[in-house]
């Protein structure tokens, strides 16, 4: 996995010099010059529940890898370190990696990617290459350390295991009207694809926006051919890869096929102080379940959002109010349907899972974040509530 990583950063790297040298060609300026950003930060939290939370299993929902651990404890939650160089104004590149605490540590490049704008034939061009988050919807292009909630909706924990990065290319361009459009190809070993070699990802968006109102449209499909396997037994903590499917077990079942994700989002300034905004995904799966009961054609819909309620009576504080809702079905074809099922833990999927929860915001200076939340999840058998508390602070100099 490191070695993945190393050769990653030493891509984006080789292409600097080159780059450089054709944007400085570009520049109007005689005296730009290089400009490097150091970038640290770190968050501190505090998560409460009556049960373990999150929920080991979402019930009904197809997941992967292990279950999730129990994240109720109090301390670091995590610590990053990255360096941004501006080379002209059209040509930026970047790597940043973190330490997360919790449960299960994990230290990762979360971010690394050579980023370039050119204008052809009147129109503005963007593209980026390397490390980045899957630009779907409004809150998985965004960093999760940045986001308002420090807890993901429950669609984007089942649609793409809370959020979605990969190393691949996008480019998109946005007109003068506010309509903007995008495509990407992606190299993807993340949920709800898995590692494979080679190009396995693609994703197309639309979008527009102006100063009141964000519409977003996108799509992605990822090739499972691989293999996505699910741990059953046991608890190895949350990541974003994934385990091998090499052997299938008593504890352990393999999915095959193809995943298409479908995000809507929009957000709406009602007045001065008070905003609508929410989220739409659907996931359908289609191929096989590879597992000790046999290896049945299989067929997942998922569907879920959420919706948000904010208000900003200034521009320190916020409070968001939102309530979620998933749904998911499956169709197993085969013999043993029903113990394939029952080990995949998509048996009881004939009931909606809801969450509602609240989070007050506050940035008493430049460049610290202090949040209150409460959620109430109607997910498991029993109702589940948690309060977290976080600080962050992020430096970039």
């Amino acid at each position: 996995m490191w070695r993945n990583k190393i050769v990653l950063v030493g891509m984006i790297f080789c292409f600097v010099p080159s780059a450089y040298a054709d944007g400085q060609h570009e520049s109007t300026s005689p005296d730009q010059h290089p400009k490097v950003n150091f970038i640290a930060g770190f968050g501190l939290k505090s998560l409460a529940a009556n049960r373990a939370y999150p929920a080991p299993r979402l019930p009904g929902v197809l997941e992967s890898g292990s279950a999730r651990a129990d994240e109720r404890n109090s301390g670091l939650d995590y610590a990053e370190l990255g360096i941004k160089i501006t080379f002209t104004d059209s040509l930026t590149a970047k790597i940043k990696g973190a330490r997360h605490g919790g449960s299960s540590p994990l230290s990762e490049i979360e971010e690394a990617w050579l980023s370039a704008e050119h204008t052809l034939q009147s129109r503005p061009w963007h593209a980026q290459l390397g490390r980045q988050q899957v630009p779907l919807g409004l809150q998985n292009p965004q960093h999760f350390h940045s986001w308002a909630f420090g807890i993901a909706p429950l669609a984007m924990r089942a649609a793409i295991n809370d959020s979605w990065r990969a190393d691949g290319l996008r480019v998109e361009s946005v007109e003068p009207s506010g309509l903007n459009f995008g495509a990407g190809l992606w190299n993807n070993s993340a949920f709800p694809g898995a590692p494979s070699s080679g190009i396995n990802l693609a994703h197309l968006r639309l979008g527009w926006k102006n100063a009141r109102t964000q519409i977003e449209a996108g799509y992605a499909r990822a090739d499972v051919n691989a293999g996505r396997p699910l741990v059953t037994l046991g608890s190895a903590g949350h990541t974003h890869t994934l385990p091998s499917c090499g052997a299938i077990t008593a504890t352990r079942v393999c999915f095959n096929g193809h995943a298409d994700v479908v995000a809507v989002a929009g957000k709406l300034t009602l007045a001065d102080t008070w905003w609508l905004g929410g989220e739409g995904w659907l996931k359908k799966e289609s191929g096989k379940l590879d597992s000790i009961f046999g290896t049945p054609d299989y067929a997942g819909t998922l569907t879920g959002g959420w919706l948000d309620l904010g208000w900003t009576p200034h521009p320190q504080w916020s409070v968001i109010v939102r309530g979620e809702r998933v749904v998911a079905s499956h169709q197993i074809a085969g013999s043993n349907a029903s113990l394939i099922a029952n080990q995949a833990g998509i048996a009881d999927s004939n009931r909606a899972l809801k969450s509602y929860g609240i989070a007050l915001n506050w940035k008493p200076a430049e460049a610290h974040h202090i949040a209150l939340e409460h959620h109430r999840e109607n997910v498991e058998v029993q109702s589940n509530s948690a309060t977290l508390l976080r600080y962050q602070y992020s430096f970039e100099h």
